[in-house]
């Protein structure tokens, strides 16, 4: 008998090797729970980028991203930081990102160590989330256009508060861009 790959099962077993067929087991396992977590899709129907003012006592106002699926609230208390500077580069490739964050820019201190694997699909943004085990499918247009819409936003909001400290900091350079650049880039 053979597997997928055209290794002997039995034979190798049969040898002492019997963690060929362990192995081979925990891959089939590993394979169908990644085929059944992708057909089970979340289609994306409304999606924004919100920039939350965040207050803190005794220290300097924030501003941050969070993207908003489904008109659902985001959780002001603990929200998912977006890194705004990976959600651009996913926008137009294919790969592995890492678009939540943590309040000081590094995915691992909110628990994100597998990232997102980003493709596109004609006018679809396939997103699966192997940190928080979910697959979101978006319209790029939609999410490209929400992406416009918060730096533009997010550059007034900083133009009328210049005291405001953005949070990732790695989000600075992309609230700096010209808005009209950026509309010409997406």
């Amino acid at each position: 008998m053979t597997d997928y790959f055209g290794k002997h099962i039995l034979n190798s077993s049969f040898r002492g090797n019997h963690h060929a067929v362990d192995s081979n087991r925990s891959f089939r396992w590993s394979l169908r729970y990644w085929v059944n977590k992708l057909r089970s899709a979340r289609y994306v129907e409304n999606v924004s980028i919100r920039n939350l003012i965040i207050r803190q006592d005794g220290e300097a106002d924030w501003l941050a991203a969070v993207l908003e699926i489904d008109d659902s609230p985001v959780d002001e208390s603990s929200p998912e930081y977006l890194d705004l500077n990976q959600l651009r580069i996913s926008l137009h490739s294919a790969g592995r990102f890492f678009p939540w964050t943590c309040s000081c820019g590094v995915p691992g201190c909110a628990g994100m160590f597998l990232g997102v694997y980003v493709s596109h699909h004609s006018n679809k943004t396939t997103w699966l989330d192997l940190d928080l085990n979910r697959k979101l499918v978006f319209s790029t247009t939609m999410l490209r256009s929400a992406f416009n819409d918060a730096i533009i936003e997010g550059a007034e909001i900083l133009a009328l508060d210049s005291q405001l400290e953005i949070t990732p900091d790695q989000n600075s350079s992309e609230y700096k861009i010209n808005s009209v650049e950026t509309i010409s880039k997406i």
